[in-house]
């Protein structure tokens, strides 16, 4: 609950973009993730994609499923 109120917050103090934005959470949620694998598991694990390479897919998805519709921001 705290964190979309901080996020939103950080969002209006600093003026950054939503991509931007975005990719800080995507890239934050991979570290902690990263971080929290035991160092064994983590040498078995496939390495986590871009953030590039996250949109294109998401992207690539939504265009399927909703077909030509303009994604929503």
């Amino acid at each position: 609950m705290r964190m979309p109120a901080l996020i939103v917050i950080l969002l209006i103090l600093t003026g950054c973009s939503v991509k931007q934005v975005r990719q800080g959470i995507y890239e934050g949620a991979q570290a902690r993730n990263q971080l929290l694998t035991p160092p064994g598991e983590r040498l078995e694990k496939e390495a986590y994609p871009t953030y590039g390479d996250y949109a294109q897919q998401r992207d690539g998805i939504l265009k399927r499923d909703i077909g030509s519709s303009p994604m929503v921001p």
